[in-house]
């Protein structure tokens, strides 16, 4: 019993250690502030939005910047070789919008990219904050009014959005619920190797 709980108190700690490093390095970066490479890792961000936005750029791009590459491609649950990435010393994002027509969702438009590298006037840092967008991996839906920063914005915004944000190598180039999978899977399998070799240690 003593060995169990010296195995969940150590356990802890170091998923608090780990956090609290995560925060201190990561939290009090602005996803639309100016930071020079070098202050974070860089990581690549597949740059892509569907093809449906360049047919309405001339309005789009007021409130989006513009990416590497249009393509439907860009819709897939897994990103096709050819899909262009970004630099990045932010989180990776990855939007999903509903294409609504005569009041029917008639599918969903994509936009993955960098955070400081997809608004015009950015994101709104206290939302982000307030859904730890910058802390961990998160998928949210919100309002598009409370997402963008609205300082700059000459478009009004309205609906809401789908958006997950993720903070590794070509990260959001897959859907939120794999991203989510597969942090658990990792967090399991690290418990499980922490726990053979403490017990394996015990036994010896």
């Amino acid at each position: 019993m003593k060995c169990l709980l010296a195995l969940t108190t150590f356990l802890g700690r170091l998923i608090t250690e780990v956090a609290c490093y995560k925060f201190k390095n990561y939290g009090n970066q602005g996803v639309h502030s100016s930071v020079r490479y070098g202050a974070m890792p860089v990581i690549h961000c597949y740059s892509c939005m569907s093809y449906s936005y360049q047919e309405h750029w001339m309005t789009m791009r007021y409130i989006y910047q513009r990416p590497e590459l249009f393509s439907d491609r860009c819709n897939e649950p897994f990103m096709p070789r050819g899909i262009p990435v970004h630099n990045c010393t932010n989180i990776c994002v990855t939007m999903k919008e509903p294409e609504v027509k005569g009041g029917i969702i008639l599918g969903y438009n994509y936009i993955r990219g960098c955070a400081d590298k997809v608004l015009v006037s950015g994101f709104n840092r206290s939302a982000l904050d307030t859904h730890r967008f910058p802390f961990v991996d998160v998928c949210r839906l919100l309002p598009r009014g409370q997402l963008i920063n609205s300082h700059g914005l000459t478009q009004m915004v309205v609906g809401d959005v789908h958006i997950c944000g993720c903070y590794s190598n070509r990260c959001n180039g897959g859907t939120g619920s794999q991203a989510s999978a597969r942090t658990v899977r990792r967090t399991a399998l690290l418990l499980l190797l922490l726990t053979a070799a403490f017990y394996g240690h015990s036994w010896s």
